[in-house]
């Protein structure tokens, strides 16, 4: 009799610790958006998350907005085959690499207008339909001279999305 009741508790404890295993939540939910932009503007820190952000990644270019309901945002595209790599944008080539962009309330800091404005970015890693990488640029008004435009200065820029 106590080998029986003996197992029968052996097979109890074994049934009962391989059903509760920490992963009881469910499979099914959706995981988190972690698509993001966050940067320092004029050192001020900018962050913008989740389904705020629209991409494109295609063979015509890499594309990435955010903005809200005020035209307050940034955006960024390269034209062309997009790889792990490193984009210099200036007014140089703004029509054959692309620009970095920061809206504000409807004024325009662009890397693709004035002599003063240029910028970098670079791609850390494509997977699948995921884009990361990180960035920097000093953006010139669109809406003023170039003789002397008023600018941003964004620093410390990362970013990642999951396209479409």
């Amino acid at each position: 009799m106590k080998t029986i009741l003996k197992t029968i508790a052996i097979l109890f404890i074994t049934l009962f610790v391989f059903s509760c295993n920490k992963d009881d939540g469910n499979s099914s939910t959706p995981a988190v958006n972690d698509n993001f932009i966050r940067a320092k503007i004029d050192g001020v820190p900018y962050e913008v998350t989740g389904t705020a952000l629209h991409g494109s990644l295609d063979e015509n270019g890499f594309d990435l907005d955010s903005r809200n309901s005020s035209s307050t945002g940034m955006d960024f595209y390269i034209i062309g085959d997009v790889a792990v790599d490193t984009y210099n944008f200036s007014t140089a080539n703004v029509t054959t690499q692309g620009r970095l962009n920061y809206r504000l309330t409807g004024e325009n800091f662009t890397t693709g207008f004035c002599s003063v404005s240029n910028g970098t970015l670079t791609i850390t890693a494509i997977n699948g339909k995921t884009v990361q990488g990180t960035f920097s640029f000093m953006g010139s008004s669109m809406s003023e001279s170039c003789a002397s435009p008023s600018t941003k200065t964004v620093t410390d820029g990362t970013f990642k999305i999951t396209v479409p």
